[in-house]
């Protein structure tokens, strides 16, 4: 009998746990998201690309074909959603690049590569000093929630 019952307990807790992480979704943006496909350019201005409810904008941006993105110092990269982002991934093309800055949430930086994380729809990263990157890569929550509720008879 408590097999029974260890045995059903077991299942209700792989059904709720596997179920936390179902409702979180990912992005990714690349320089060719700002150029487009004709490979435009915009030089020491904003840019701007929006995929799947999520949009990052620059305000002093050099986008130059589709290999990397420039922000000058002073400039902001902000990234949003009607959803909740709850991490950002940037990669820059060197770790001389990846010098993002910003008052909400924290950043780790591991090489070229700088992870945002906290619970905003609005981010602002700062250059404090010239940041080149090649890939962004942003996780929201869909907007999705589910409850797991166990009634025993």
């Amino acid at each position: 009998m408590k097999r029974i019952h260890f045995v059903k307990l077991l299942f209700v807790a792989l059904l709720v746990s596997g179920s936390l992480n179902a409702w979180g979704a990912e992005v990714t943006f690349t320089p060719s998201d700002y150029a487009g496909s004709g490979g435009a350019s915009v030089s020491g201005g904003s840019a701007t690309a929006t995929k799947d409810g999520v949009t990052i904008a620059s305000t002093k941006a050099y986008v130059d074909g589709t290999t990397a993105i420039r922000e000058y110092s002073g400039g902001k990269l902000t990234i949003s959603s009607s959803n909740t982002i709850s991490k950002i991934v940037i990669t820059a093309t060197s770790s001389k690049y990846a010098k993002w800055t910003t008052k909400t949430g924290s950043i780790s930086t591991d090489n070229a590569v700088q992870t945002w994380t906290g619970a905003s729809s609005l981010i602002e990263l700062n250059a404090d000093s010239q940041c080149r990157w090649n890939k962004i890569v942003v996780t929201y929550e869909s907007g999705s929630t589910e409850t797991a509720v166990y009634l025993h008879p």
